[in-house]
């Protein structure tokens, strides 16, 4: 057992984490950084699989970012384009092949009706709150709320249901419609740029963005260091790792998921509304990210998108070469262990009966780390307007920063930049 003494000190070396801490140096505080991984990046994991770079969680860039996109232009990291064009669509339940134009121009259609037209609420994407008190009726609807509203076909909600599935990460009850519109209105309520959102990334994947940014810092990084209480007062803030180690600081921000507060021993205790954020949860409940090299001649290029409760609701071809192809694909159901490489193997032929061989299977299970403990975006009904002004704001020499909490991009990489950057500048401020 160590004690020590710093200026800062950041709790969680997601994007979030790395962000502060760097910020937190640039400003002249000694700064420490404890992550209980082996790794940096928290919610995103670039790693190797069978030759092929892969993200494990989050991927995704855009030049309509502004907080990611101006730390690829400070490292000069440039992007690579997905191939998005597919030969068959695989919808509704059981899955059917249609022919994949066509039933994404539909999707598209079904979706803008969906989300219809909430400028007048959200002018300001990047300031969701401005008119909170206009937004909080619409914000208290769940996704399955305004799916009742439109009263679709049995096939057209299938279809679109589907979408939403994959969004929500739960049944569509508990997920909250003002994700759809948050991120509607940061594309300019235009379909095209918010598909467009999904189709780029960093070259050298993630790990090259994270890593560009923590050598700028000079930041003390401890790996492998679980913290389990943190205390604020008068003297600032004592931080204690599962080792029993303390580091007292000034200031701190704590960096990890919303959903892994309740891990933290807070004293004093959180106030009664970070403590309902933590009980209800942010972001998907469950989500996997789930990578299949598989081998047959007449897959084709092929995207399913499938309603709840599906297994393996979301999946498409990210890679073809020679007789073989890489699909990826994410699961909201946790019946499904990903893990598993011949229960994915089983679900994926299920649905794809062209595919000959499943070759080799990787997943990674977010709900079941313990640091993470669900996916990566999504609000209940009623967070937005209920929850979040609160949990921006600094409590005493201690801010929170974490994606699931972001003014603009919630659940993306550049929210999580965006949250780390406001809190090092509060806890500096105080």
């Amino acid at each position: 057992m160590t004690a020590e003494r710093t200026e800062a000190v950041v709790v969680g070396g997601g994007f979030a984490g790395v962000t502060a801490a760097r910020e937190l140096q640039a400003a002249g505080q000694s700064t420490v950084l404890l992550e209980a991984r082996d790794r940096l990046g928290g919610r995103t994991w670039t790693s190797e699989f069978e030759g092929m770079l892969v993200e494990l969680g989050g991927a995704w860039v855009h030049w309509h970012q502004p907080h990611v996109w101006a730390e690829l232009t400070r490292y000069g990291i440039g992007i690579r384009e997905d191939d998005w064009h597919h030969d068959a669509a695989l919808l509704g339940s059981p899955p059917r092949r249609q022919p994949a134009e066509a039933s994404f121009a539909l999707l598209r259609e079904l979706f803008v009706a969906y989300a219809g037209d909430s400028s007048a609420l959200l002018p300001h994407p990047h300031d969701p709150l401005r008119h909170a008190a206009e937004l909080a009726e619409l914000d208290r609807l769940s996704m399955a709320d305004r799916l009742d509203q439109m009263a679709l076909s049995d096939e057209h909600r299938g279809l679109l249901s589907g979408l939403l599935y994959e969004i929500a990460g739960a049944p569509l009850e508990e997920a909250g419609i003002s994700q759809v519109l948050r991120w509607m209105a940061l594309c300019d309520w235009d379909i095209e740029r918010w598909y467009d959102t999904n189709k780029f990334r960093p070259e050298g994947g993630t790990a090259a963005v994270i890593g560009a940014m923590l050598a700028d810092g000079r930041v003390d990084v401890r790996l492998g260091t679980p913290v389990t209480a943190i205390a604020t007062g008068p003297d600032g803030v004592q931080v204690t790792t599962a080792a029993g180690d303390v580091v007292a600081a000034d200031r701190a921000v704590v960096a990890v998921p919303v959903n892994v507060w309740p891990a933290i021993a807070f004293t004093p205790a959180l106030p009664a509304v970070h403590a309902e954020a933590a009980r209800i949860g942010m972001g998907k409940p469950h989500q996997d990210k789930v990578w299949a090299w598989v081998r047959g001649p007449r897959i084709g290029r092929i995207f399913a998108q499938l309603p709840a409760p599906e297994p393996l609701n979301f999946f498409w071809t990210y890679h073809v070469e020679d007789d073989r192809q890489l699909i990826i694909g994410i699961n909201a159901n946790p019946a499904l262990d990903v893990t598993d490489a011949g229960q994915v193997a089983a679900t994926l032929q299920r649905y794809v009966p062209e595919i000959d061989e499943v070759l080799a299977v990787r997943g990674q299970n977010w709900a079941a780390d313990p640091y993470t403990r669900g996916g990566n975006t999504g609000f209940r009904p009623g967070q937005l307007t209920g929850q979040l002004a609160a949990l921006q704001q600094p409590l005493g020499p201690m801010a929170f920063a974490t994606a699931d909490i972001a003014s603009g991009w919630v659940g993306y990489i550049d929210g999580a930049i965006e949250s780390g950057m406001r809190a090092a500048r509060d806890v500096l401020d105080r």
